[in-house]
């Protein structure tokens, strides 16, 4: 079932891509045009999508809504900020835990190597914790609804090239980006030279 919906969510994904880049390219004039550029290696396609309909990580975007499933009759309402800056709302019946969220967002971003990532929210105090994935959420998270989360990497790979896709590496260097412009991954700069070079 999970196969059939992403394979549905992908082309219905990528034919609006391919309009909006041809009346861009054309001049919103339509017609014409080889349809567009999400052609290639297949394995890369979800990361290219991603990257084209992906804001800019320092002007956010446009929030996206998942509705809850099921029959609950209570529901619960999460704000997941993502690494791209973009806002993912996700209703879930009140007795959801952290890994039916989790579960969630990863089906969003369409992404498969999962250990290296993990939900964040602040407390009260302003100190950041790890949404604990076998317990409620509500729970664990005393302020809200609607519940603030924050998509975050967990764990470095000590290998990035062996990475089975490059989406991973992608959100990798994006999580990285936003510790040294925020400070949390200060590094002396003879450092980041020697890196460089």
């Amino acid at each position: 079932m999970m196969g059939f919906l992403r394979r549905t969510f992908s082309r219905r994904s990528r034919s609006r891509f391919h309009t909006r880049e041809r009346d861009e390219r054309d001049g919103k004039g339509g017609g014409g045009g080889g349809g567009g550029g999400l052609t290639g290696n297949p394995l890369l396609l979800a990361h290219q999508q991603q990257v084209v309909h992906a804001p800019a990580v320092v002007t956010g975007g446009a929030p996206v809504h998942i509705p809850a499933g099921g029959t609950a009759r209570t529901t619960i309402t999460c704000r997941v900020l993502l690494l791209d800056g973009s806002d993912v709302n996700v209703d879930l019946p009140s007795k959801s835990k952290g890994q039916d969220l989790f579960d969630q967002i990863m089906y969003h971003i369409d992404l498969i190597e999962t250990d290296y990532f993990g939900l964040q929210y602040m407390d009260t105090d302003q100190v950041s914790h790890w949404l604990d994935m076998s317990k409620l959420i509500k729970k664990q998270i005393r302020d809200g609804p609607p519940y603030r989360l924050f998509f975050r990497v967990k764990f470095y790979s000590s290998e990035p090239n062996n990475l089975r896709e490059e989406f991973t590496r992608y959100l990798f260097v994006l999580q990285l980006r936003q510790d040294v412009l925020s400070g949390k991954a200060a590094a002396a700069e003879s450092q980041l030279q020697i890196e460089i070079t």
